[in-house]
């Protein structure tokens, strides 16, 4: 498995103590970016560009990401690659052409790779891919009484799935259990 970790935002302690064998992870580890715009030099701002330069700071990142994508997928060493856009801003995304994930997609056509891209609201569909949207009534589940013995203990939702090619989605509930919830 491989993860392009767009913005760095991967924590491998917590991924392990889930369940996640570090040792077959591909961890392609992106540009770190603080949330706070404050912390982000003003000339690299989305949609502020430089005179001359290839772009604005996070559209550079979000291109290496991509470029890392297409180069893992490629190499037909990870059967799964994930690409985190979760915190990628939406006007961001809205700005990659078409061209971008036609080019994904012809790069997994006839491979035995798949590739899930996680993003905050729906990012691109190909006309073989499913979109999978996460929402509506999202429960958090909690082990222990008392507030200061709580612990997160999973999530239950409720998933909806389409396709480009059928004429109504379906809808799937879901429910995650942490493992080591103590």
């Amino acid at each position: 498995m491989a993860l392009i970790d767009t913005f760095d935002r991967f924590d491998p302690p917590t991924a392990q103590a889930c369940g996640i064998n570090l040792s077959k992870l591909l961890w392609v580890r992106g540009q770190a970016i603080s949330k706070t715009s404050a912390a982000i030099d003003p000339t690299w701002l989305p949609g502020v560009r430089a005179v001359n330069g290839p772009g604005t700071f996070v559209e550079r990142v979000i291109d290496r990401a991509i470029k890392a994508l297409n180069l893992v997928v490629q190499s037909g060493v990870c059967t799964l690659v994930v690409l985190d856009f979760i915190d990628v801003p939406a006007s961001a995304v809205r700005r990659l052409p078409a061209s971008t994930w036609f080019r994904i997609e012809r790069a997994i056509e006839g491979s035995d790779t798949a590739v899930l891209i996680l993003g905050a609201q729906p990012i691109s569909r190909s006309a073989g891919g499913r979109s999978i949207v996460m929402g509506g009534d999202q429960r958090v589940l909690w082990k222990g009484d008392h507030d200061r013995s709580r612990r997160v203990a999973g999530v239950r939702s409720r998933a909806s799935v389409s396709a480009a090619r059928w004429s109504h989605g379906q809808t799937v509930d879901t429910e995650t259990t942490l493992v080591n919830a103590v």
